[in-house]
């Protein structure tokens, strides 16, 4: 009998009977090429409620379907995230209508190793996924920067005549304000306020 190391609540989460057959598969699932609706897909938005926008490799945005074998305890091995490239079934069954996007259905789950295998062994051009993911890299980098903006740095001449135009603004400004209140000679009584 197996040692209780683990205990507690979340003892039976990771059971023995939800590891999988506890052999390493090494098959890896690529598209069949006698099927035209097996296409593979870059997931550009998630949705939520089981759905997310996926863009394949022409460049269409279709709906996908998460399937139930994909959440839950399946999600552990198989988690979407944005950028994630994954190999979608489209609904050739059904009728395409106007202004909205066709339906998929999720298939298979790749992460970046996998990636680089399928692209050895299929020959696959996954260059306009790789444009998403970097987009969407570099649209994270922009959000933590946190608003400030960086600048080239000025010559010292530039900062001097800056400063002193600063400096006559000031002094206009500061004449302005005291000869406003050299006109007006009335007394405030603070009981009248």
């Amino acid at each position: 009998m197996v040692k209780n190391t683990k205990g507690g609540r979340n003892a039976k989460k990771m059971g023995r009977k939800f590891t999988g057959s506890g052999t390493t598969n090494n098959k890896l699932r690529s598209a069949n090429p006698n099927e035209e609706c097996e296409i593979y897909a870059c997931v550009n938005k998630l949705l939520g409620n089981g759905m997310a926008h996926v863009v394949d490799t022409k460049g269409t945005t279709l709906m996908l379907h998460i399937r139930n074998k994909f959440r839950g305890r399946g999600k552990r091995d198989n988690a979407i995230n944005v950028g994630s490239v994954v190999l979608v079934g489209t609904r050739s069954f059904e009728t395409k209508k106007e202004g909205k996007l066709s339906n998929c259905d999720l298939l298979e789950v790749y992460n970046s190793n996998e990636v680089k295998r399928l692209e050895e062994q299929t020959n696959t051009d996954f260059t306009s996924f790789k444009k998403i993911q970097n987009k969407l890299h570099h649209e994270d980098n922009c959000n933590d920067e946190d608003g400030f903006e960086f600048a080239t740095a000025k010559s010292h001449n530039d900062f001097t005549i800056e400063n002193q135009i600063l400096q006559e603004l000031e002094k206009n400004n500061d004449q302005q304000n005291n000869s406003d209140l050299l006109a007006d000679d009335e007394e405030i009584n603070i009981d009248d306020i």
